[in-house]
């Protein structure tokens, strides 16, 4: 495949949330090829994990990325 003839391939900045028909349609006139899109884990507070700081490893694990203290 000749690279000078290939266009190049556009993927759009993350999009968070409120998908709409309208950004879809923003998107291919761009001619944007793909879209990201980004799920943030989190425990509302740290009760999960109680007195055993092994369970942080252990949420890590799974996914979770932050723990709200408040």
């Amino acid at each position: 495949m000749d690279s000078a003839n290939t266009p190049p391939v556009l993927i759009d900045n993350l999009q968070y949330s409120k998908w709409s028909e309208s950004i879809l349609r923003q998107l291919n006139v761009g001619q944007a090829h793909a879209v990201h899109t980004t799920i943030f884990l989190g425990l509302q507070n740290p009760s999960p994990i109680e007195d055993n700081l092994g369970l942080i490893e252990i949420c890590h694990t799974l996914g979770i990325r932050f723990i709200q203290l408040t």
